[in-house]
């Protein structure tokens, strides 16, 4: 969802490359790194959706490499 020309340009429109706007996304989160990749999302919710977790009931899980913590 974030990997096209319109995102590159809204993050960074003098220079709206993916390269660009890693580097401009790496400080906003506690993990050195510009963005959640979808397998990481997906490892959640296969776990919530697992019998690991059937004691887990009305929880939230963010997976923002720490965005909100801050």
């Amino acid at each position: 969802m974030m990997f096209n020309e319109a995102t590159y340009a809204t993050f960074s429109p003098q220079n709206p490359t993916k390269e660009a706007v890693a580097e401009m996304l790496l400080p906003w989160h506690a993990v050195p790194r510009p963005w959640v990749e979808p397998e990481e999302v997906s490892r959640v919710v296969l776990f919530l959706a697992s019998d690991d977790a059937g004691g887990i009931t009305g929880s939230t899980y963010t997976v923002d490499m720490g965005f909100t913590s801050r």
